[in-house]
């Protein structure tokens, strides 16, 4: 059945499928914009190796050394006190380790930053310089015209200089 709307979608809102929906709220608008907050951010992928490195190796090591202590027959006690030692040992281990490779990699990343900030002034200071070079240029060429056309209109404003030697020359010739 055609109601004289080709191709309505619901989903639309009751407009044609070809046009998009019509945001009915600022809140569906600021949605469909990208999110730049710590949701969207990545990890380096060294950083997150040595993450999950870290997390596997501690709870391995924990679970090796409850079960050692169990096969050796350790009370229960024994048991969970040696396993906690070894979680916070092992977690505190790791954990410098991840902390130097987080800490060096974010110094990495600033100095490459620093140096592509370097990189944009200097090319931003090249453009400013170019196009002050062209303003001038053009600043130039502008009075350099206003110039031939006050002189020119000087020049007709008194008509023709006649020189008593161009007349001479002139009829020499005839």
């Amino acid at each position: 059945m055609n109601n004289g709307i080709a191709n309505v979608d619901d989903k639309n809102m009751g407009q044609p499928a070809s046009q998009p929906p019509v945001a009915s709220s600022g809140a569906n608008r600021k949605a469909a914009k990208p999110q730049n907050n710590a949701e969207s951010a990545q990890l380096p992928a060294l950083v997150e190796f040595a993450y999950s490195i870290s997390a596997v190796l501690v709870i391995s090591i924990s679970l090796l050394v409850a079960f050692i202590s169990f096969i050796n027959g350790s009370n229960l006690i024994d048991l969970v006190v040696r396993t906690a030692i070894t979680i916070l040992v092992t977690g505190t281990l790791f954990m410098l380790i991840s902390w130097q490779i987080s800490s060096d990699a974010l110094k990495a990343s600033l100095k490459d930053l620093e140096e592509q900030k370097e990189k944009e002034d200097k090319e931003r200071a090249e453009q400013e310089k170019e196009e002050m070079e062209r303003q001038d240029r053009e600043r130039e060429v502008m009075e350099r015209e206003e110039r031939e056309r006050v002189a020119n209109e000087f020049a007709g404003a008194a008509g023709p200089v006649k020189n008593s030697n161009d007349s001479q020359d002139f009829q020499d010739f005839e």
